[in-house]
């Protein structure tokens, strides 16, 4: 008899050690859950980094803003009663055009398809495809147009299609925080547009040319 108490006592020690010491009770698996949680490593979130600061109309990703027109826009939304003067266009006539080269031996050529007393018609076509028409006004008024009054003028002769222009010549720096761009056009009376070449740059090397022409006629 004593041999068998024995054994009783050793089968039931064996069970509670299997269970791991059921006498405090069985965990809910909503406490299991949480002291999962608890012993899990926290992560470290990284703050996102600050925006990058945009500069209008610097870079070749973004779409550039024709000048004259938002700022004959605003003229017209503020109801200016400045003096009007002639635009760009102002005398061309039916069938003159102008062709340029620009950056990677793309032709832009603008062709004058009509002419009425208030505006000019021009079709615009690349060499790459496709075409579009546009009206300028015959008059603008006065400060409208691509050239700011900052604008620092000079005078040189280019030679142009066996023509050889003389030419104004505007340059002028925009400043965007520690950011600068430099422009300059050369302009010439002869030309419909008057447009003849046009450079960028930052200041701090060569100017790098966006448009040259090549041909016009009509």
């Amino acid at each position: 008899m004593i041999g068998v108490r024995w054994i009783g006592a050793g089968a039931v020690l064996a069970a509670v050690a299997a269970c791991g010491g059921c006498s405090k009770g069985p965990r809910s698996a909503s406490a299991g859950k949480a002291e999962r949680t608890a012993k899990a490593p926290s992560k470290f979130l990284e703050p996102a980094p600050p925006p990058a600061a945009a500069f209008p109309d610097v870079g070749t990703d973004r779409p550039r803003v024709d000048i004259a027109a938002a700022l004959g826009g605003l003229g017209a939304e503020a109801g200016s009663d400045r003096a009007l003067t002639d635009g760009p266009w102002a005398g061309a006539q039916p069938g003159q055009f102008v062709t340029y080269r620009g950056a990677g031996g793309v032709c832009l050529t603008h062709k004058v398809v009509a002419v009425d007393a208030d505006g000019v018609t021009v079709e615009t076509s690349t060499s790459a495809g496709g075409a579009r028409r546009n009206r300028h006004p015959v008059r603008v008024r006065a400060g409208d147009g691509a050239v700011p009054a900052t604008a620092q003028w000079d005078g040189e002769e280019l030679q142009i299609d066996g023509v050889r222009l003389r030419c104004r010549v505007a340059t002028w720096v925009t400043r965007y925080g520690s950011r600068q761009a430099v422009r300059r056009l050369w302009l010439c009376d002869r030309v419909p547009g008057k447009l003849v070449r046009s450079e960028r740059g930052d200041g701090r090397g060569p100017m790098a040319m966006v448009l040259e022409l090549v041909r016009f006629g009509g």
